[in-house]
Formats: C-alpha cells, structure tokens, sequence
C-alpha cells in the first residue's frame, strides 16, 4: 500500500540575539494515557493518547518565558479543535477531526519514549484511523523529537508516514492534516499577529495562500511569546495551502 511521509517542525517562543547556548536536560515519564515532557525541571507539555479521545494531541504547549499555554482546548466557536493534533476530516466517508467519535478515531496503539534525560527526547506512536462498520483506511507511524535550542526557544519536530491500508480518497476540505489552536490571549482578535513567510499578515491576507511557514504570537504582558509552524521542503504538496483564523 501506498505511503506518504510528512515533517513538521515546530517553534515556540521567541529567539534573542547574543542569547548564550545551554544544553538543556529533557525528560519524559509515561502516566496513564499521557507522555509528559519536562525541560530544566519545568513542565513543558504532555502527548496525550486517551482512548476515549478523538485522536492524540499536545496539551498543554508551556511557553518558555511565560510558563503558560501557547495554545487552547475546545473553546468558542469550534470546540473540537484540540491544542495542537493531526487529523483530517473526509476520509472514506469519515470524519476524523471533529466531533462524535463514531464518525471516526485516531487510535494511538504504541505510544513509547525511547529516548529521554539528555538534550532531547524522542517519542513514537503507531495510529489506526478507525471507525464503527468500516474497514481501518489508514495506520500512521509517528516520530516526535522535542529539543529546547535555547533558553528561550522550543522545538518539536513531528515526522509522520501514513500508510493506506485500503483504497482511500481524501476528499479536499479545509480540516486536515497538521493543525494548533492558539490560546485567546494570543489571537489576532485579541491584538496578536499571524504571519506567513511571505510577510502577509492575518486571515485576510494568509487564507488559502501558499507558504512554507506560518507564525502567530502576541504580547504577554513585557514578553511577547508565540509559535510557528514550518513545513519541511521535502513534504507532498510543499509549500502546502493555509488554512488560517484570526480567532485561533
């Protein structure tokens, strides 16, 4: 069957010039249903894998300056968008990003740590797209590597093949494929910007556009804090179209 791999890399916060280089201690411990991921001692954000969720996500997403979340969950006006997760609505007949679990999930079957304590941790995962009376369409693969390049900068690269373990069509929509949720106090509507490589700013003139990366943030009271979301160049589709809100 056929596979697909797409990369994504990740930001958060903001870099400072002259800002001297510390190799960070990343840890991990799996409790339950969730990989927490701490940096320097400091809670940074848990890989969160429920079964009773609709697909697996990251939440919350600390950041560096502020220690508070960069992103949401589940708020007005589109509670199923979950902090930041992959998903993809139309797929064979099913939906696998908003709500109503029996229109289809994202499983998490294996989700490991298989490295952590040093400067890095890495976690993989194994997913089944599943759905009541309707054979699996799609098994992902996910490699997920979070380093911390400075005191001020995190990063998650998140690699993921999907293999089609039937004939499957994805029906073009705007809800699919990797996606972040920002938190309220972050958004455009509340003063924040959103800004692609291009230098366009803002739903109204990123919507729909192509571009290799996108970046969103705002003040935190003196700091401003934010994160960026980059495809890597070696993607389908690169640089891939935007789907983009002023709300989040």
């Amino acid at each position: 069957m056929k596979k697909i791999k797409i990369a994504i890399n990740l930001l958060l916060g903001i870099a400072l010039l002259c800002e001297p280089l510390m190799a960070a201690k990343i840890t991990a411990e799996k409790v339950g249903s969730k990989i927490n991921v701490s940096i320097d001692g400091k809670f940074f954000t848990s890989y969160i894998f429920s079964a009773d969720e609709k697909y697996p996500f990251f939440f919350p997403v600390n950041g560096p300056l502020s220690g508070g979340t960069l992103t949401s969950m589940r708020n007005d006006p589109y509670p199923h968008h979950s902090s930041l997760y992959f998903a993809c609505d139309a797929v064979n007949g099913g939906n696998y990003w908003q709500e109503g679990l029996e229109r289809g999930r994202i499983i998490s079957v294996n989700a490991e740590i298989i490295k952590q304590g040093g400067d890095t941790v890495i976690i993989t995962d194994e997913c089944i797209w599943s759905r009541p009376g309707a054979l699996s369409p799609v098994k992902d693969s996910r490699r997920i590597i979070i380093t911390a390049p400075s005191v001020t900068v995190r990063q998650i690269d998140f690699e993921i093949t999907m293999q089609a373990l039937i004939d499957v069509t994805f029906r073009k929509t705007g809800h699919s494929l990797f996606s972040a949720r920002m938190a309220t106090d972050l958004i455009v509507q509340n003063g924040g910007t959103m800004v692609n490589a291009e230098g366009n700013k803002n739903e109204k003139e990123t919507f729909g556009k192509k571009t290799a990366w996108m970046d969103y943030y705002g003040k935190r009271g003196n700091i401003v804090e934010g994160l960026a979301i980059l495809q890597h160049p070696s993607n389908p589709w690169y640089p891939a179209t935007w789907f983009t809100r002023d709300y989040g």
